[in-house]
């Protein structure tokens, strides 16, 4: 411890009879779901009685503008389904609430096209094993008939049949997804959870992941805080930050978060992964990452910053090592200059950082909890420049440290904690090679980090001005996305 003192139904049918008695059912090509041509479903009999699913069909991506499959592509040939005009003979293939097995076995059908995507749902599937049903399906999430192309889903205990899409007001994901290119990181994925008001984290994360996926080879998704309404990026919507789901299969989770009340079926994604023994790199305003005030009946308000009792501190001093006091260096006059503390030259995540300067201000630091080790010291600068003298009235206090946490499951977690992080620290490449060489040590890879870690900035960054309300206006998290 370091301690300082719609349509009607009679509608459809009657337009699915005037297309099959007058020979105007779309041909698709061989095989289409309502093509005129050849035997079996696809010869347009499955309009006589299913117009709807058809009509679904043709408007999803597994229809006319996208993948053109057909009815037996899913249902199989189902020769005595067309041939019962009563409908008691099934499909040969039917989809529905199941459970794992079932599912599985659906997400075998989608791997014949969708071999990658299939396995990271089995991957899911495999964590989520001890959740009541219904548990989330390929169909529940994407649709059975009219299709949707999302990447991640908003609710993982959907199992119907209707797509649920994140951001269906605006039509465009809530997060953004940096593939990893080559490098040491490739098969390891980086969950970045971003939301304050005023250190532009919805900027600097975006960059620091293009930098571990483009330098290193991770897969990186990064979350934001999102306005309901727009799907505009709003760090000051402090109850929505959709895709914590992604949380269920990341190898490493990033928080850089601020004063959050976040809904139940939100938060219990970020405890349950700080409950999992997975590592965690946490900045800034992290330590006082949330503040339930609206809800403190939640199960989840424990966490807030000014938890008392057994909890003290909430997330910030229970988790990362200390909650949020006061600045110790004036805000926005006073800079930060790293040092590394004593003792800690060795440590492979100060490897190559020397030089670390920010604009960022020095937190106050009473206690760090638990078995916390400081590895950089902050030097308050009386300026805002790298040059400016110390301020001799202020010593150094930590300004990086790890520690480790065990949660609920009596699992024992790998945590990186730095109070640095305003958007223009990122700038600094000392600060930059702390944050990339954490990553590795926190993932048990820091025998992977060289010298000098490649740390080069991707791409133009230029965030704009700390503050509230100062944030970029009408953007959307796929304006971050990597230029092609």
């Amino acid at each position: 411890m370091w301690t300082r003192q719609g349509t009607a139904s009679a509608e459809r049918a009657v337009h699915a009879a005037s297309l099959y008695a007058l020979g105007l059912v779309i041909v698709l090509g061989p095989g289409s779901a309502v093509s005129q041509e050849g035997g079996g479903v696809s010869g347009g009999r499955c309009l006589i009685c299913h117009v709807d699913l058809v009509e679904q069909l043709e408007s999803g991506s597994h229809g006319t503008k996208g993948a053109r499959l057909s009815c037996e592509t899913c249902h199989g040939d189902s020769e005595g389904h067309v041939r019962d005009e009563h409908n008691a003979v099934k499909p040969d293939r039917t989809f529905g609430p199941q459970g794992p097995e079932a599912l599985s076995a659906l997400a075998d059908l989608c791997a014949q096209c969708h071999e990658k995507e299939a396995d990271d749902y089995r991957d899911t599937l495999a964590a989520m094993r001890k959740r009541e049903p219904p548990l989330p399906s390929c169909t529940g999430c994407h649709g059975s008939h009219r299709v949707v192309r999302l990447r991640l889903q908003h609710a993982l205990n959907n199992a119907s049949s209707q797509p649920t899409e994140i951001g269906a007001q605006t039509g465009v994901d809530p997060f953004v997804i940096y593939d990893g290119f080559n490098g040491p990181g490739q098969g390891k994925h980086i969950v970045f959870v971003t939301g304050d008001e005023e250190y532009r984290s919805e900027e600097s994360m975006p960059q620091l992941a293009k930098i571990l996926a483009v330098r290193h080879g991770f897969k990186c998704t990064v979350l934001f805080a999102i306005d309901r309404e727009t799907g505009e990026i709003d760090p000051e919507t402090v109850d929505n930050i959709p895709g914590l789901e992604a949380l269920a299969t990341a190898d490493l989770m990033v928080l850089f978060l601020r004063f959050r009340e976040l809904p139940d079926d939100q938060m219990k994604w970020i405890i349950d992964y700080t409950d999992s023994g997975r590592p965690i790199v946490a900045l800034r305003t992290a330590t006082h990452a949330f503040n339930y005030v609206k809800h403190p009946e939640s199960p989840y308000a424990k966490w807030s910053f000014r938890a008392t009792g057994e909890g003290e501190g909430g997330y910030g001093r229970q988790v990362l090592g200390e909650t949020w006091i006061s600045h110790y260096g004036r805000h926005q006059e006073e800079s930060t200059r790293g040092l590394i503390a004593e003792g800690m030259e060795g440590h492979p995540i100060v490897r190559g950082c020397e030089g670390i300067w920010g604009p960022s201000d020095v937190y106050t630091i009473t206690t760090l909890s638990g078995d916390s080790r400081p590895l950089v010291m902050g030097q308050v600068l009386a300026g805002m420049s790298p040059g400016d003298p110390p301020n001799a009235d202020k010593p150094p206090v930590p300004v990086a440290w790890t520690r480790t946490y065990t949660g609920a499951e009596g699992k024992t977690s790998r945590v990186f904690t730095t109070t640095m992080g305003h958007g223009g620290d990122l700038k600094s490449e000392g600060f930059r090679r702390l944050l990339v060489n954490a990553c590795y040590w926190a993932l048990g890879m820091e025998d992977a980090i060289p010298e000098r870690s490649n740390v080069e900035l991707v791409g133009e960054y230029g965030p704009n001005p700390i503050g509230f309300g100062r944030h970029k206006h009408g953007l959307r998290p796929g304006d971050h996305a990597l230029a092609r």
